[in-house]
């Protein structure tokens, strides 16, 4: 799943996406971490919606359609919110780079690495996996006080 934030280009295992929605009104909740923009109702089921603009220090695409990608991790699913859904499909595992030699001020075992797309390049990450293990605890104390 190829989606944009701000002026760049993601990408995110295919498998990891459990669906695509259109941005839907958040319920706001208090004293949450300014990436945290609040809850939905997905077919009775409450998610926590985070933006990943935010999340990743990305300015906003004032042209963005905000679309939701919600994911899965250990059970848990999450709505992210993104500038755009580019494309879907797979690709080359010869147009991935796994290591690229980078050098960065905090871990970033989310980072899958670097794809070339349509001559141009693309983060490869786990979107679930940019969270943080208390930013699950967070999702999961929201989750039982809604």
């Amino acid at each position: 799943m190829i989606f944009s934030l701000g002026s760049e280009l993601y990408a995110s295992p295919l498998e990891m996406v459990r669906e695509v929605l259109k941005h839907t009104d958040v319920k706001e909740v208090p004293y949450m971490k300014s990436y945290f923009r609040g809850v939905i109702n997905v077919r009775g089921q409450i998610i926590s919606v985070i933006d990943l603009r935010e999340k990743f220090g990305v300015s906003r695409n004032e042209a963005s359609n905000n679309m939701l990608l919600v994911v899965e991790r250990d059970g848990q699913h999450l709505a992210a919110v993104v500038d755009e859904v580019v494309a879907v499909g797979a690709l080359l595992e010869s147009d991935i780079e796994r290591k690229p030699a980078l050098s960065t001020r905090i871990p970033v075992d989310f980072f899958l690495g670097v794809g070339k797309w349509n001559d141009r390049l693309l983060n490869l990450i786990d979107v679930a996996g940019s969270l943080t293990v208390d930013d699950f605890a967070t999702i999961q104390r929201t989750k039982e006080a809604v």
